[in-house]
């Protein structure tokens, strides 16, 4: 993780999740070949009822999910069919970033693809259509009513977002 990027802060977060899991897995009797969907949200559903505060959802999870996978001892999750033009948009715009930007994981995934996404939502016809009009009077108006809703901290990441996702765009054509 530290050579992708993460901070010190997150990677030793981060492995102290896997501790949890790997606590976890040996308290259910499960091997880490039998983590899949179903067992990762079992395993939030503990953290819960333990009166845990963080890592409460399977999104959470994505990161040590992701690193399990990666060394072959979780089992791979099965590739979505995306027939939607715009989550197919989307999924090419964040395998840009991971690959040509080499943007972190929680960055492309929490921060970026969902801003894009929001942006798409106020500008696109309800098929998906329309992508070509949109104009530089868009962008900012997509930011004049966004940015005084977050913090300026918010707004920064909200900019920086767009900003790379409309990148992506010129660069894809």
């Amino acid at each position: 993780m530290a050579e992708r990027g993460y901070s010190r802060w997150t990677v030793a977060h981060r492995l102290r999740q896997l501790d949890l899991l790997s606590r976890w897995l040996e308290h259910e009797g499960l091997r880490p070949d039998e983590l899949t969907s179903g067992q990762v949200e079992r395993f939030a559903a503990a953290l819960r009822a333990g009166g845990r505060s963080t890592w409460l959802a399977a999104r959470g999870m994505s990161l040590p999910m992701g690193y399990l996978r990666e060394l072959g001892v979780a089992p791979a999750v099965a590739a979505l069919v995306v027939d939607d033009p715009v989550e197919r948009l989307l999924t090419d715009c964040g395998r840009y970033l991971f690959d040509e930007r080499a943007l972190t994981e929680h960055t492309v995934l929490v921060r970026y693809v969902p801003a894009a996404r929001l942006f798409l939502g106020g500008v696109l016809e309800a098929d998906g259509s329309g992508l070509e009009r949109v104009t530089a009077a868009d962008v900012s108006g997509f930011w004049a009513g966004e940015c005084p809703r977050h913090s300026v901290a918010g707004a920064r990441e909200l900019v920086w977002a767009l900003r790379s996702f409309l990148r992506y765009l010129h660069v894809a054509g």
